[in-house]
């Protein structure tokens, strides 16, 4: 997965309350990757004109560091009240202008509630200029009162029926209060244009109010002085809140790939200098050293950079949203709303319904070839908790579709990625389909969106010691090490008498062995035998299918040969060929040995991907398609499965429940999923609400 970590400020359309403090505030945006190892000093109540220094002492690599102030372009008129309350109008209420009861002492509005009533019966209000629909305003003011009150607050068209871009309330004590917020105009043809605080809800409460401000949120950049390279930085502090930005160096998965005997821990990474590349994670253009600390025999090893094959036009936004369209939401072009601060697309959800009732689309230059596997990957993010539901579809009733991968949304930057494989079921999947209509007053950010078929490429190596240290040159995509070695042991024959009296060693391919016996007892000879070599999984052909794969990634007949192996079985094989509905894994699927037990659909999906590791390998909770793949791999149809319970049992695993309901990982909308029944070996099909709690047995594909 691409680790490029990009910060971006994020506006929370929710309510703030604060005390009003002097100064303003120096954070990192929302989201930013290893923000414990940043220091701003100082941070908060920072002074204008101020000297801040922002200091880094984490591990990752620094492109650049950008600070943003965040400002509004005031459209209030006489919003201080230093002087008097021109401008200003009420009703319900004694409004009058108070010399002393601002916030520093200087003039305030001062607001006397008599009878209580609905909170609208008292009024104070200023006439504006027509808000622009689609854009993002906010609205920030100070208050207290005599007492215990409520302020109600909106921006509204002054004309029946009197509809709000928001509204909004909060509790007022006797302290100073800062009150925030943060909207976006609704595209509705609605003229949003008075501004209303409200406060009939409490009789005899006297409310203060001061230092009103009302306008589109805007940024612009700060200097920033780069002090020392990648570590420290120093700004002086303008007048309102800033964020920094972070961009961070994009970075690349390395990882190594079975062969015959291949064990990951006997290999190691390191850069140019010889430091440990522990976490795999390697910047493009950067040298990296592949070591063998191991004592096999290597015959190869080679670098595959995987890659997609990007068919996508416009998927960046960086200049307009061209080429896309939508409905069901409000849609637009935010032009400093990307990862990087460049384009995006902006998406606002009103109301909510099904997942589909928003959808925001692209129709493909040519439909997805069947048989072949594609990636979808995107960056998203939300104004809060949001759900996206991405799918590649057919444009013409009943909309069939591949992909139908459903993710949580938060207010940071997610990298989504979603393989599929595309059925030959005679089904044009040419519509690129982002469904976001579950979560009423959202606005999701998406940016980056690449589709293209899965490819990969081999990476120039070069060997700078022979068998055991190799060099290449990190590309911009993700790097698979393939390593093909000999492993050979010797060890006594299972079952031999007196077996603790013997020993044996070394006992790796090439090496010279000793066999000593301290026992008592008489030998009479002593012979080695080559043994059949262990097949690894990645070998298993069709005949196969009904073996187990233990957690060494080896196949053996059952659990019991595993176990004298002295590894542990995990999986049976329940399939071999290409028809594995996984992207990166195409050689066949193994179901586990037993139940994970009964839960909901998310948690079932996240309880089988959380399963311990198998290298070259995947867990998961199978799809419709690898359930029917494994019940006809044992000679029956899709629609049978006494073929594969009697293979489990036979292995040594606990056969699927004979009437049990099991969950599949395959959704069938926003809120039901695909659920399999068995009964006395028969297996049929039905949908059912995601909450709901069902029996779950893990898949994986290798």
């Amino acid at each position: 997965m691409k680790q490029k970590v990009f910060s971006i400020l994020v506006l929370l359309l929710t309510t703030v309350m604060s005390v009003w403090a002097q100064g303003s505030a120096v954070t990192l945006a929302d989201g930013t990757a290893d923000a414990a190892n940043w220091t701003i000093t100082p941070g908060v109540n920072v002074a204008a004109g101020s000297q801040v220094t922002v200091n880094y002492g984490g591990t990752l690599k620094v492109n650049s560091l950008t600070a943003v102030e965040t400002y509004i372009d005031n459209m209030l008129s006489n919003g201080s009240f230093d002087a008097n309350t021109d401008v200003w109008y009420g009703w319900g209420s004694t409004q009058s202008w108070d010399a002393t009861g601002g916030t520093d002492g200087s003039g305030a509005v001062k607001i006397e509630v008599t009878n209580a009533g609905n909170i609208w019966d008292a009024t104070f209000a200023q006439s504006l200029t027509t808000l622009e629909a689609g854009k993002t305003y906010l609205l920030r003011f100070k208050v207290r009162a005599s007492g215990t009150g409520h302020v109600q607050y909106c921006v509204q068209q002054p004309s029946a029926p009197y509809p709000s871009a928001f509204v909004a309330a909060n509790e007022v004590g006797t302290s100073w209060i800062t009150v925030e917020r943060v909207f976006t105009v609704p595209s509705d043809g609605n003229s949003y244009s008075q501004l209303c605080l409200q406060t009939g809800a409490d009789a005899n409460v006297t409310y203060w109010i001061d230092d009103m401000v009302l306008g589109e949120v805007k940024h612009r950049a700060v200097t920033v002085t780069e002090t020392e390279t990648g570590r420290q930085w120093t700004m002086t502090m303008p007048k309102n809140n800033v964020s920094l930005q972070v961009d961070y160096k994009p970075s690349y998965k390395v990882s190594f790939v079975a062969g015959t005997y291949f064990k990951a821990n006997e290999w190691a990474l390191a850069n140019a200098n010889g430091t440990p590349i522990t976490s795999g994670l390697v910047n493009p253009g950067e040298q990296v050293t592949v070591i063998n600390n191991g004592n096999r025999t290597v015959n190869s090893i080679a670098v595959m950079e995987k890659y997609i094959d990007n068919a996508l036009t416009n998927g960046s936004f960086n200049a307009s949203t061209d080429g896309w369209f939508g409905w069901g939401s409000t849609q637009s072009w935010d032009a400093t709303g990307g990862t990087d601060g460049s384009g995006a697309v902006k998406i606002d959800v009103a109301n909510a319904g099904n997942i589909w009732d928003a959808i925001y689309a692209k129709d493909l230059s040519a439909a997805l070839e069947a048989g072949k596997t594609y990636m979808l990957r995107f960056k998203i993010r939300c104004s809060g908790a949001g759900r996206v539901m991405c799918l590649v579809q057919h444009t013409a009733d009943p909309y069939p579709s591949v992909g139908n991968l459903t993710k949580e949304v938060g207010t940071s930057w997610t990298t989504i990625e979603m393989p599929m494989t595309v059925y030959a079921d005679g089904n044009s999947y040419s519509r690129l389909c982002f469904q976001t209509g579950a979560n009423a007053n959202t606005t999701y950010w998406i940016d980056d969106v690449e589709l293209g078929e899965m490819k990969e490429r081999s990476v120039t190596l070069t060997e700078v010691k022979a068998g055991k240290q190799w060099t290449f040159t990190m590309p911009a995509n993700n790097i698979e090490l393939q390593a093909n070695c000999e492993y050979y042991y010797l060890a006594l024959k299972d079952g031999t008498e007196d077996a603790a009296n013997w020993s044996i060693g070394p006992t790796r391919g090439g090496q010279t062995v000793t066999i000593n016996y301290h026992g008592k007892k008489k030998v009479k000879s002593v012979k080695a035998v080559m043994k059949e070599t262990p097949k690894p999984m990645a070998s298993a052909t069709a005949e196969d299918v009904g073996k187990v794969i233990g957690a060494d990634g080896v196949l053996y007949a059952n659990v019991a040969e595993a176990e004298t192996a002295g590894t542990t079985a995990v999986a049976m094989i329940a399939y071999v060929g290409s028809g594995t509905d996984h992207a990166t894994y195409t050689h066949g699927l193994a179901i586990a040995l037993s139940d994970e037990g009964g839960m909901d659909w998310s948690t079932a999906k996240s309880t089988c991907e959380g399963k311990s590791a198998v290298t070259n390998a995947a867990w998961m909770l199978p799809s419709q398609n690898q359930w029917k793949a494994m019940f006809k791999a044992f000679g029956d149809n899709e629609a049978r499965c006494s073929g594969l319970n009697t293979a489990i049992n036979t292995a040594g695993g606990t056969a699927l429940q004979k009437r049990g309901n099991y969950w599949s990982s395959t959704p069938r909308d926003g809120g039901n999923a695909w659920n399999v029944r068995l009964f006395d070996g028969e297996a049929t099909w039905d949908c059912f609400s995601v909450s709901l709690g069902f029996r779950v047995r893990a898949c994986l594909a290798f």
